[in-house]
């Protein structure tokens, strides 16, 4: 885990509302956040980008799972 997404999630979690990410400039402090630097917010606004992760919708239905399974422990 980066120092970055480190430091966001601890903003994101702090424990007083007047401190936490955010509370000053709403979702713009968290956007400008430099873990999103990469992130393309009008692509993903258009909904013109790939998503990150696709699950195997089969493996879940063949295994009739409840949650999202992220790789097959069989293999």
């Amino acid at each position: 885990m980066s120092d970055e997404l480190k430091d966001l999630i601890k903003k994101l979690l702090e424990k007083d509302p007047k401190q936490r990410l955010g509370c000053e400039n709403d979702a713009d402090d968290i956007v400008n956040h430099p873990w999103f630097a990469d992130m393309d917010w009008e692509a993903l606004m258009s909904r013109s980008m790939d998503s990150p992760f696709s699950p195997d919708m089969e493996l879940i239905r063949k295994k009739q799972a409840d949650s999202v399974v992220h790789y097959d422990l069989e293999t």
